[in-house]
C-alpha cells in the first residue's frame, strides 16, 4: 500500500498580530480615536490663536509707526510756525525801543517778516528732509543750514542795509516809511540766530527723540 501524507492545517496569522499590537474593544477604540481628534482640536486651535497674536502684534507695530509718522509730521509744521510767530518779536521789540507807534507801515512790515521767516524754514527743512535719507540726523542738520546759511546772511543784511537810511529818517518823506523799515530791521535781527540756531536744534531734538521712540517700538 502507498501512504499519503497528511498535510497539517497552519493558521496564518494576520501581520498586526505577528507585530505585536494589541487588539482592543470597540469602547476602548473609540475612546482613543476621541482623545486623538481632541488632541489635533486644540493644536488647530493653539496654531489659530498664536497666528491671531501675531497679527495683532503687527497691527499695534504699524499703528504705532503711524502715529509716531503723524505726531512728527504736525511738530515739524509747528515748528516752522513757532520760528515764524517768534520772529514778530524782534519788530515788536524794535517798535518798543524807539518808541514807534503801530500803524500800518508798522503791519506790513511784521507781515514781511512771517512770510521771509517761514519761507526761509520751510526750505531749511525740505534740504535736511531730503538729506535725511542718506546721513545721519546731525549730519543732515549740519549740511542743510550750512548749504541755507549764504542766502540768509545775505537777505538779512542786504535788507538790513538798504532800510536803515528809513529807519533813521534820513531823506524826504522818512518819517512816513520809518515804522515798516523799524519793523524789518528788528525782525531780520531776531531771524537769524532764530533760523541758524534754534531751527536746526528743534529739528535735531525732535527727530532723535522720533528715532528712539521706534527703535523702542521695534526692540
Amino acid at each position: 500500500m502507498r501512504l499519503i501524507p497528511v498535510r497539517r492545517s497552519i493558521k496564518c496569522q494576520s501581520p498586526t498580530a505577528r507585530r505585536g499590537t494589541l487588539a482592543f474593544p470597540g469602547n476602548e477604540r473609540s475612546e482613543i480615536l476621541q482623545d486623538i481628534r481632541l488632541q489635533q482640536h486644540r493644536r488647530g486651535l493653539q496654531r489659530s490663536l498664536e497666528a491671531r497674536l501675531q497679527r495683532q502684534e503687527l497691527r499695534r507695530d504699524l499703528f504705532g509707526r503711524r502715529a509716531l509718522d503723524g505726531l512728527q509730521q504736525i511738530l515739524q509744521r509747528r515748528v516752522g510756525l513757532l520760528v515764524a510767530v517768534l520772529g514778530i518779536s524782534g519788530s515788536y521789540l524794535a517798535l518798543y525801543l524807539t518808541k514807534t507807534p503801530l500803524n500800518v507801515g508798522s503791519y506790513t512790515g511784521l507781515i514781511m517778516i512771517v512770510g521771509i521767516i517761514g519761507e526761509n524754514a520751510i526750505f531749511t527743512f525740505l534740504q535736511f528732509r531730503d538729506s535725511l535719507a542718506t546721513q545721519t540726523v546731525d549730519e543732515a542738520v549740519v549740511y542743510a543750514i550750512s548749504t541755507r546759511l549764504r542766502p540768509k546772511l545775505m537777505t538779512a543784511l542786504g535788507a538790513i542795509i538798504a532800510l536803515m537810511p528809513l529807519a533813521l529818517g534820513i531823506g524826504t518823506g522818512a518819517q512816513l516809511h520809518q515804522p515798516l523799515a523799524i519793523s524789518v530791521i528788528g525782525g531780520f535781527v531776531i531771524a537769524l540766530p532764530l533760523l541758524l540756531i534754534v531751527l536746526p536744534s528743534l529739528l535735531r531734538l525732535l527727530y532723535k527723540k522720533s528715532k528712539t521712540a521706534l527703535l523702542k517700538n521695534q526692540d
